[in-house]
């Protein structure tokens, strides 16, 4: 048993990330308007400051369509999906 993560990720997604190697991105689809909460996540864990591009939605479309998993979320909230990349981070 894994303690401590959200129920949110359920065995499938936790096999995903995984299976996913450095440089794998994953699709989060499906309206989720989270950019903002991401962003302070990621910075907040890796106790520094990370910038977040955008795409426009043709181009987002077509990374979808390459990355290794696409997650539909079922969020309510208006459009703003992201694609994250599994990897480490050297400055």
């Amino acid at each position: 048993m894994l303690k401590g993560l959200d129920p949110l990720l359920g065995e499938d997604l936790l096999y995903v990330l995984a299976a996913m190697g450095h440089g794998d991105q994953l699709a989060l689809v499906d309206r989720p308007q989270v950019q903002a909460e991401v962003l302070a996540l990621c910075q907040e864990t890796e106790g520094r400051e990370f910038e977040m591009g955008s795409l426009r939605r043709e181009d987002f479309y077509a990374a979808a369509k390459q990355a290794f998993a696409v997650v539909a979320t079922g969020e309510a909230r208006p459009y703003g999906c992201l694609l994250l990349t599994k990897g480490v981070i050297f400055d």
